[in-house]
C-alpha cells in the first residue's frame, strides 16, 4: 500500500513539474464588445467656433458657438478596433451646457461611404445653464450607415459639431466617442500537452505511460 501511494505521489508531482501553465484565451466570438471612450486629438476644421480646441478635454474650458451653424470638426487617434470586426454601434457623448436653448447637433465622419458626413444627426438637449453630459446613439445605433474597422483608423473618424436653435451661446467643454462591434470567426486556442520529462523519451509527443512510473 505505502509504494502505491508514493507512487501516486509521484505522477502528481511530475505531471505538476512537466506540464508548462498555458493561458487559455477567452472566446469573444459573436460577442459584443466596446472601446474605451476616446477624446478628439486634433480640430479638422472650425467656422466662428471660439476656442474649438477647449473641446477636447473636460477641463471647464469650453468651446463657444454663439451664431446659427457655428461648426467644428474633430479628429480622433485610432479607436483600437480588432480586424475583421462588424460594427455594431457608436456612442457619442456631449458635455455642455446651452443659454437660451441654443444646442449642437452631432454627424459622423463616414470614409467607406464616400468620405461624408452621416445625413442621420442627433442633437443635444442641455436642461440648464450647467455642464452635463447628453448621450446620443448608442451601442446598436449605427447612425443610418454601414461601418468598416477602417473608418476608425488613426486621423479617419471624424465628429462635426453644430449649433442650432436658439439665440443664446451653446458651450462645448468635451466630445467622446467609443464604438461598439462584434467580433467575428473561431478564437478557440490549440493546446498541445507532450509527455512528463521524466519518461525514456521526453522529446516523445505519445500518450503518457504511466504503467511506468515508479
Amino acid at each position: 500500500m505505502k509504494r502505491i501511494v508514493i507512487s501516486l505521489f509521484s505522477i502528481v508531482v511530475l505531471l505538476t513539474m512537466a506540464l508548462p501553465v498555458m493561458p487559455v484565451a477567452a472566446d469573444d466570438s459573436g460577442t459584443t464588445n466596446c472601446t474605451e471612450f476616446s477624446a478628439p486629438n486634433q480640430t479638422v476644421a472650425s467656422s466662428s467656433v471660439g476656442d474649438p480646441d477647449n473641446g477636447w478635454a473636460s477641463d471647464d474650458h469650453r468651446a463657444t458657438f454663439n451664431n446659427p451653424n457655428d461648426t467644428a470638426e474633430y479628429g480622433f487617434p485610432d479607436l483600437g478596433i480588432p480586424p475583421g470586426a462588424t460594427i455594431d454601434g457608436i456612442e457619442v457623448t456631449i458635455e455642455g451646457y446651452h443659454t437660451n436653448n441654443k444646442n449642437l447637433t452631432v454627424a459622423l465622419w463616414n470614409a467607406s461611404n464616400g468620405n461624408a458626413y452621416t445625413s442621420n444627426t442627433q442633437t443635444t438637449a442641455f436642461p440648464s445653464a450647467s455642464d452635463t453630459t447628453q448621450t446620443l446613439g448608442g451601442t446598436t445605433s449605427k447612425w443610418g450607415k454601414t461601418w468598416t474597422v477602417a473608418d476608425f483608423a488613426d486621423a479617419t473618424f471624424r465628429i462635426r459639431v453644430e449649433s442650432t436653435g436658439g439665440s443664446g451661446d451653446a458651450l462645448l467643454d468635451q466630445v467622446q466617442v467609443k464604438v461598439c462591434y462584434t467580433i467575428t470567426g473561431p478564437t478557440n486556442p490549440t493546446v498541445t500537452i507532450n509527455q512528463a520529462s521524466g519518461q525514456a523519451d521526453s522529446t516523445s509527443t505519445s500518450p503518457i505511460d504511466f504503467d511506468n512510473f515508479q
